[in-house]
């Protein structure tokens, strides 16, 4: 299955997610796939469960903007946006996976509301997005006004599914506000791989950016002291060894189980 639609996102990245959430589908959970594209990961997800004697349609969701890039024959596919209230019920997946999607989207604090809802309690949403916190990403904003992999957008619908479609570059500070407004919690960032490119600008930087990090920390605290325990977390990864160097930032969060 997996080797005839080819993938569109980072191989890393699609392992790291495909662990968490085949793990569920696995048990018997219920899985959407946001965003599935041509379908390269449903049916990666489809592949496991066959060979455990599972049906993937019991288990497996695929939805998107175009049916017919859709090849994953093996898991139903329903049509959606995810700029708007998505085609579900409340409560109805045990977890939902969107790889390399949020760029994408003009609402995405909206979306991220939408999938709450469709959740079960307890349910995980787990996605991943290019880092801007990366220090080639970082260098390339100071010097172009453009972060790594954000070209200037355009408004053409004929083209929003590549590069020039990434509109929303939003680093993990604003990610993590997003869902915590949408009413998540356990909310965590981990990177999928180094970028070679950031590794020697690490080594040159890393004494500055901590006593940075420091100072802002301080500023920050002074300024509201409850702001900046809602976002020690933020604080603490922002400037920490995955966000320097990681390619995308994979982020987990999981609505409250009451």
């Amino acid at each position: 299955m997996t080797s005839t639609i080819p993938r569109a996102s980072p191989i890393s990245a699609n392992k790291s997610i495909e662990a968490i959430v085949g793990e569920i589908a696995e048990r018997g959970g219920r899985v959407l796939d946001l965003g599935a594209g041509r379908g390269h990961m449903t049916c990666r997800l489809a592949q496991k469960l066959a060979e455990k004697g599972m049906v993937p349609a019991d288990h497996l969701v695929a939805c998107d903007l175009f049916e017919t890039n859709y090849q994953c024959r093996e898991v139903p596919f329903q049509q959606m946006d995810a700029n708007a209230p998505l085609p579900f019920a409340d409560q109805s997946f045990d977890a939902v996976y969107a790889i390399e999607v949020f760029e994408h989207l003009g609402r995405p604090y909206e979306a991220m509301a939408e999938i709450h809802r469709i959740l079960k309690p307890g349910g995980q949403l787990v996605f991943s997005v290019p880092n801007v916190l990366h220090l080639q990403s970082r260098l390339s904003f100071l010097f172009t006004g453009f972060h790594t992999l954000y070209v200037p957008p355009t408004a053409n619908p004929q083209k929003a599914g590549n590069i020039s479609g990434h509109v929303m570059p939003l680093s993990f500070a604003y990610l993590a506000y997003g869902l915590r407004r949408a009413g998540y919690d356990s909310i965590e960032v981990r990177a999928d791989r180094y970028k070679r490119g950031s590794m020697g600008w690490m080594i040159l930087f890393w004494p500055f950016i901590r006593l940075a990090s420091w100072i802002y920390g301080q500023k920050i605290r002074n300024y509201d002291a409850e702001v900046h325990d809602e976002n020690k977390q933020v604080l603490n990864r922002t400037n920490s060894l995955d966000m320097l160097l990681a390619r995308s930032a994979i982020i987990q969060a999981r609505r409250a189980s009451t």
